[in-house]
């Protein structure tokens, strides 16, 4: 992926991207949640002047599975013409809206919807759509902007914005705009949300001109799992802890060299030693935590009645999450016995149902690649139990 050799030959008849884009569709990723927002000491470094971007904390939630990207395409008149087709369902809109409007009430209750519904039909319908959701959510003010508009004010005035919604090619484009405001690619997270699966990545996509030196930024992969853990366990205290890790190795200058300038700058390994040392002080709180996090959700029972045949698929999965969270408590050394007592003792097959297996698909796949980013970032943890490849659980 990102690799030029098949960036500037558009004659290639298989590209990377199919893959990437085949698996979010295998796995149902509808929702990419990608923030911006801003770090005091790094505003310099933006390309947009600091009284611009002051104060900026806006979150894009782009559809992931539909638009001109999914839609019908190809050549004719002996390949002298090419189309691709823009194609989006009412259902689609809604499930992306909704996503946009509950988190907007956990914000400013400020949405904006970007479409081009001057022109295209398509974005008609998703601003007819959104409409009709309005009274469902009272308290969320909405706006509607033409993309063209947005991508002029994401540079005038990105602090205006809270939630954003947006199709695929749109939110594609905006959002690597909006991810130079940090001042670096390689700070920001993001969540890729599906109905059963949910994968945790940084924005910036690949390096290959890094590869093998150990230089790249860890930052944004670490902020994942940051995210994974507030979006997929709801740990917003761990969640927090790991953020402000990270904001302290950015105001210590603890940073690889595109963010260092003129200083002293570190390696990828030094900067994530740096950050597993800093954990390290609060590990007992960690492990009481999270142990805590899975005692009550192993009791929390839902339904009396669980098929056995789904017992034993939920078994497997938990094999590959004990496995790849175990890792990240290793990071922390955290005591990993208190989390498996709580787990042995509490889960049976009448609490097979409760919120942590039901839970299990998803977060088997979050931590599984949240973890594997860690491993990439920390050269000194231990891997997952599990030495199946991530490629190879897709």
């Amino acid at each position: 992926m990102g690799d030029p050799k098949f960036d500037n030959d558009p004659s290639a008849k298989v590209r990377p991207e199919e893959g990437l884009l085949r698996m979010r569709k295998k796995l149902g990723l509808y929702a990419n949640i990608r923030p911006t927002y801003t770090f005091d000491s790094l505003m310099d470094k933006s390309p947009i002047k600091r009284s611009i971007i002051e104060g900026t904390d806006l979150v894009f939630v782009r559809e992931l599975t539909g638009g001109i990207y999914f839609g019908k395409r190809g050549r004719k008149d002996n390949n002298n013409f090419a189309f691709d087709t823009c194609e989006y369902s009412k259902e689609e809109i809604i499930r992306l809206a909704k996503i946009g409007f509950e988190l907007s009430l956990k914000r400013s209750k400020k949405l904006c919807c970007i479409d081009k519904a001057n022109v295209l039909e398509s974005s008609r319908l998703w601003r007819e759509t959104v409409q009709s959701m309005e009274k469902e959510y009272p308290d969320v003010q909405v706006s509607y902007e033409f993309v063209d508009a947005v991508a002029m004010r994401l540079i005038q005035n990105p602090s205006s914005y809270d939630v954003l919604i947006t199709g695929n090619l749109f939110g594609d484009i905006l959002t690597d705009e909006a991810s130079v405001i940090s001042g670096s690619m390689g700070l920001m997270p993001s969540a890729s949300v599906g109905l059963k699966t949910s994968i945790y990545e940084p924005i910036h996509g690949s390096y290959p001109q890094a590869k093998g030196k150990n230089i790249a930024n860890p930052l944004a992969t670490i902020l994942s799992a940051s995210m994974m853990f507030e979006g997929s366990f709801g740990l917003i205290e761990e969640s927090e802890l790991i953020k402000q890790v990270v904001s302290d190795s950015i105001t210590k200058k603890i940073v690889t060299g595109d963010l260092s300038g003129n200083d002293k700058f570190y390696s990828t390994e030094e900067v994530g030693s740096w950050i597993c040392k800093e954990l390290k002080k609060d590990k007992y709180y960690l492990s009481s935590s999270l142990s805590i996090f899975f005692f009550k959700s192993a009791n929390a029972s839902i339904s009396p009645r669980v098929d056995l045949s789904t017992v034993s698929f939920l078994v497997v999965d938990l094999v590959f999450f004990l496995g790849s969270f175990i890792s990240f408590l290793k990071v922390a050394e955290c005591d990993i016995t208190i989390l498996l007592k709580s787990l042995l003792n509490s889960i049976t097959l009448n609490s097979a149902s409760s919120p942590l297996f039901k839970e299990l698909p998803s977060s088997l796949m979050v931590c599984f690649f949240g973890t594997k980013a860690l491993n990439s970032s920390f050269k000194k943890i231990e891997p997952p139990l599990s030495e199946i490849d991530s490629n190879e659980n897709l």
